[in-house]
């Protein structure tokens, strides 16, 4: 997972017990819709768990926070 990666699931982590950030903070944070960011997340958060390895997130409290939000992420139709 690179940096980019990192600071995608620590920004979710951070907004998660608020219900997940509002658009117009990820749009200003990623340059993306909230669509794409959640794809993304998603697609992050797939690839580390795969690994399996609290390295994948960098850091094992992230790991912690993402495995838990992964769990949150509701799966959506990507088109």
């Amino acid at each position: 997972m690179n940096s980019e990666d990192r600071e995608l699931v620590q920004f979710a982590a951070n907004w998660a017990p608020f219900g997940g950030a509002p658009p117009d903070e990820v749009f200003v944070t990623f340059g993306m819709t909230v669509d794409r960011y959640q794809r993304r997340l998603r697609e992050i958060l797939r690839t580390a768990r795969a690994t399996d390895s609290p390295t994948a997130y960098g850091r094992k409290d992230i790991a912690r926070r993402a495995h838990k939000l992964m769990e949150s992420v509701e799966p959506q139709r990507i088109r």
